[in-house]
């Protein structure tokens, strides 16, 4: 609707329009309010409470996770080598399974790599899992090691516990240290499980 008026002021505040189809309270439909759709609520599905799936009360808390089961631990001087850390499942006192020794990788631990094979391995036969020198609570040495040194850290941890031949299984890192323990100490390596590893490494650190 549009009025065009040259003359004197006219006082419309006590005036009415009347539009076909709208109403006489002045304003034009669908404009005498609220546009339709948005009335003084709150637009749909935004009330003005909490949203759904976000209830006003606290947060429900996670259950909390249960640590692990670890076998015993301590330290085992080894001559001439240092201190290192070493955990062990006895196994079953009738088995005659060799024993396992478990070489974790690299800037892990033996409990980081290891930690859900302790109780299912140690159910048939003895366990026995260290820390690399350098790693963890491992021998602490103030020069580089390398995998040598590494390989005859677990082998004189089994002269120390008085294990003759074993399996020797390697994770990552582990791999190449059991590869060098059985080409260093064929006569004490039995057998071999590598794991996610590789043969050699591209560097020498």
């Amino acid at each position: 609707l549009v009025m065009h008026y040259k003359g004197p002021p006219i006082d419309t505040s006590n005036m009415t329009f009347t539009v076909p189809g709208g109403s006489d309270t002045g304003g034009l439909p669908g404009l005498g309010g609220a546009p339709p759709g948005l009335g003084g609520g709150a637009p749909p599905g935004l009330g003005g409470g909490t949203p759904p799936g976000l209830g006003g009360g606290t947060p429900p808390v996670p259950a909390p996770v249960p640590a692990p089961a670890l076998p015993p631990g301590r330290t085992v001087e080894l001559p001439g080598r240092g201190t290192t850390f070493m955990r062990e499942c006895s196994g079953p006192a009738d088995s005659a399974a060799l024993p396992i020794v478990l070489l974790h990788g690299w800037t892990a631990t033996a409990d980081l790599n290891w930690f859900a094979c302790y109780e299912a391995l140690g159910a048939h036969q003895r366990v026995i899992a260290l820390d690399h020198r350098g790693h963890g609570h491992g021998i602490r040495a103030r020069k580089p090691f390398t995998l040598e040194d590494c390989a005859d850290d677990a082998v004189a941890l089994c002269d120390e516990l008085g294990i003759g031949e074993f399996i020797a299984v390697g994770y990552s890192m582990g791999g190449p240290v059991a590869l060098t323990t059985w080409r260093r100490h064929r006569d004490r390596v039995t057998g071999l499980v590598l794991c996610a590893t590789a043969p050699y490494f591209s560097a020498s650190r």
